[in-house]
């Protein structure tokens, strides 16, 4: 039987610059490049969190180092190498 993991995350403690550059910091290059072309901060800290939930999955399924090797298909969407 499979495992179903639900995460969310409350993306309005974003809202402080701290916490904010503390995690966009931490994402891989294509999420902040996609971050920072957003034009509204509520679009950029909805993108954050859901790469914030993208890196947790990604460690819970024990994905990780060479194995996170992200391609962007045409329409930008990421999609593990």
């Amino acid at each position: 039987m499979k495992t179903i993991r639900i995460y969310r995350i409350n993306t309005n403690r974003l809202e402080t610059s701290d916490e904010y550059n503390k995690h966009f910091s931490n994402m891989p290059k294509y999420r902040q490049e996609k971050i920072e072309r957003i034009r509204y901060d509520s679009g950029k800290r909805l993108s954050l969190g859901a790469g914030i939930l993208l890196e947790r999955a990604l460690d819970d399924a024990g994905v990780n180092g060479d194995d996170r090797s992200v391609i962007l298909e045409k329409n930008g969407k990421p999609q593990l190498e």
